[in-house]
């Protein structure tokens, strides 16, 4: 997702408009699963794992992060220059040269605003592997949280730990790596004896 925010090639008006328009799309899909996996989290018994804490703050900093990048390229629609009619009762337009001074100050604000947002798009993908990295760590240095998994396979399983070690492409749609991780959490630390003070999560 990065790269193709980073490698945005299109002329300023409607082109650039249509290719925003998936990204932008997307990064919120990224936003919202990513809250989604925080809150799953949040209400499991996985916040009684030692250094658990850190694992939300990751994945929070992935909310974070991903909500700042859809601002970015929100901020980048409203600099593109769209072109439409002038009031018929206005003043005469060279349309020309008025078009080339448009995008010739539209042009860096759009650079900037790319470029900060792609960055951003760099600290989700950090954040979602932290966030599977932690939840790996935790559950292999305290077993004692992790109930048995019948479901989990030792092929899921070395999956999962592949994507903790960055050694497989992070998923934008799910968030990657912190979907996968949180979804395994969640499913695991759920299957436990409840808790009066945990809340149950699907």
């Amino acid at each position: 997702m990065k790269t193709s925010v980073s490698t945005l090639k299109a002329q300023l008006g409607s082109e650039m408009l249509k290719q925003l328009t998936p990204e932008i799309a997307q990064v919120h899909e990224l936003a919202g699963r990513s809250l989604v996996r925080l809150a799953a989290l949040d209400g499991s018994q996985y916040t009684l794992v030692p250094g658990s804490r850190f694992t939300l703050e990751a994945l929070s900093s992935v909310v974070e992060a991903a909500s700042i990048a859809a601002l970015g390229l929100a901020s980048a629609v409203a600099d593109n220059p769209l072109e439409g009619a002038a009031f018929a009762s206005g003043p005469p337009i060279d349309d020309a040269s008025m078009r080339k001074a448009r995008h010739a100050e539209a042009a860096p604000r759009l650079a900037k605003a790319l470029g900060d947002a792609a960055h951003q798009l760099d600290l989700c993908a950090n954040g979602c592997l932290y966030t599977a990295s932690f939840i790996i760590r935790d559950l292999k240095e305290h077993p004692e949280h992790l109930p048995p998994l019948p479901q989990l396979t030792r092929a899921q399983y070395t999956a999962l730990e592949k994507v903790a070690q960055g050694g497989a492409p992070v998923s934008p749609g799910l968030c990657g790596a912190a979907g996968r991780a949180s979804g395994l959490a969640t499913a695991a630390l759920s299957t436990a004896s409840p808790s009066p003070c945990s809340r149950t999560t699907s």
